[in-house]
């Protein structure tokens, strides 16, 4: 998965992307099984979760965009960093901690 070749290379142990089939040895546009996008991501950290042999208690979730609503329904906690408008609209019906990075 190209996302976590990246991640990697910045230091992050864990990443969830979209998976692309690989032709001839050459990433495709054509998507592999679940796209982690809106309702995807949820179901993609939770099928992460479920082959973790650590049990995690709190989710944390940093967003910015209302594609990420599902996955700020599901995190225990979540951030939002400079929200755009439809999720900020959103938030007022949540405890959502709201941050302004400049």
């Amino acid at each position: 998965m190209l996302v976590c070749l990246i991640a990697e290379q910045i230091g992050i142990t864990n990443a969830l992307g979209i998976d692309l089939r690989i032709k001839d040895g050459c990433y495709t546009s054509t998507i592999q099984g679940v796209p982690s996008y809106r309702e995807g991501k949820v179901i993609r950290l939770k099928e992460w979760l479920q082959s973790q042999p650590d049990k995690y208690s709190v989710i944390h979730f940093y967003t910015d965009s209302i594609n990420d609503l599902p996955l700020c329904e599901f995190a225990d906690k979540v951030y939002l960093v400079n929200p755009c408008p439809q999720l900020l609209e959103q938030a007022q019906h949540h405890n959502w901690t709201k941050l302004n990075w400049e």
